[in-house]
């Protein structure tokens, strides 16, 4: 996730993990994929640096990283997001919708 600024407005940019993912679905590499958790990643040893991801994604969440596709994965690692934990005004939420 990354923040855009332009004074004095402000807002998060992050992957809204979509139902139907174009970055997934354009990706020739097989690079950007849904996991069993519904947690859409991407794997830097396959990603082949074509930057369709970035074209497609109707949010621009993805961006460039060094020779690799780089996008919010909801951070596995941590029980939550650091960008949720972090945020100064708690406008920043995890919520698990239902289709």
């Amino acid at each position: 996730m990354r923040v855009e600024e332009d004074t004095p407005v402000s807002f998060p940019l992050q992957c809204r993990q979509c139902t139907e993912p174009l970055c997934v679905f354009s990706c020739p590499s097989g690079a950007m994929s849904r996991g069993p958790d519904g947690i859409i990643t991407v794997d830097r040893d396959r990603c082949q640096g074509c930057w369709t991801c970035l074209l497609v994604c109707p949010f621009g969440a993805v961006t460039r990283g060094d020779g690799f596709a780089v996008k919010c994965d909801l951070c596995p690692s941590r029980d939550i997001p650091s960008c949720v934990e972090h945020c100064p005004n708690e406008a920043i939420k995890v919520e698990e919708v239902e289709d």
